[in-house]
């Protein structure tokens, strides 16, 4: 049996984040995907994996933004000298959607059930940055302000440790949990330097992401000028990007779980394995 793993995912976009998934469909599982984007119904590599039903998209429904641009560009206010935004005049919903769906599945786990469709693999939330930004638009209406305050980073560091506690808690559920985010790039100020590249996450949260998960992978795709795209993940921190793991793997290999749970799997004697990339 494969180690349960609570796994975090991030990178560029194109990068493969959502991608790399599939390749634990093709080793027999079924996939929930709680997609926040809102983009995966119409990603080309998930089709046949949503329509043979080993992929099932549970979407978040409400938009990030529920207002037009003219009545978003009249909510800017200028206090101080600074820029602020006035909190949305109705309650955002997608935190509280997402909520919802991962309460029930919490609930079925806590009761010994096990997922209402048959999935082995949760991936939720894809993507957290997008899924913070809902968080971040309930708390301004919440604490009606405009900006938060020390109080306020403390509610919203506080919703996200839960999100991730949670998320742990069904791995009795689950065999592999996949958190999703984007990246960002930290530069230094003055020489425009690359110091370091993390997961897009507000404040120092972004720098110890790694703390709750027993894998945290670096998505990249290199693109020759002939030839497919090379898709692979960083496994450990090399060059400037954040990337840990326990297992037994190179600092660098290729996008597909079959490469990266090799050691499990060769120890119950699956055969054709594929090689690492090696580089």
């Amino acid at each position: 049996m494969i180690k349960i793993s609570f796994i975090f995912l991030y990178g560029r976009p194109g990068t493969g984040k959502t991608t790399l998934p599939t390749t634990l469909v093709k080793m027999g599982h079924r996939v929930r995907h709680i997609d926040v984007d809102g983009k995966a119904h119409d990603m080309y590599n998930l089709q046949p994996f949503i329509e043979d039903g080993s992929w099932i998209i549970q979407p978040i429904k409400a938009p990030l933004l529920d207002s037009g641009l003219r009545d978003r560009v009249k909510s800017i206010v200028l206090t101080g000298g600074s820029f602020g935004m006035n909190p949305p005049s109705k309650q955002p919903q997608g935190y509280l959607e997402f909520v919802d769906i991962i309460d029930n599945l919490s609930k079925l786990n806590q009761e010994g059930k096990k997922d209402p469709d048959g999935c082995t693999v949760l991936v939720a939330p894809d993507s957290l940055t997008i899924l913070l930004e809902h968080l971040t638009r309930l708390l301004l209406f919440l604490t009606k302000k405009g900006k938060f305050e020390r109080d306020h980073w403390a509610a919203w560091l506080s919703n996200l440790e839960e999100i991730f506690h949670t998320l742990q808690s069904l791995q009795g559920m689950y065999k592999h949990v996949i958190v999703i985010a984007h990246e960002q790039v930290d530069r230094d100020e003055d020489t425009g330097r690359v110091v370091g590249i993390y997961p897009q996450i507000a404040g120092s949260m972004r720098y110890k992401v790694g703390d709750y998960f027993t894998e945290i992978y670096h998505t990249k795709v290199d693109v020759p000028a002939e030839g497919p795209p090379v898709y692979y993940v960083e496994t450990r921190p090399v060059g400037k990007a954040e990337a840990r793991t326990s297992r037994q793997l190179d600092t660098e290999e290729e996008s597909d779980f079959a490469v990266l749970f090799k050691e499990e799997l060769e120890k119950r004697n699956v055969p054709s394995m594929k090689k690492g990339k090696g580089r």
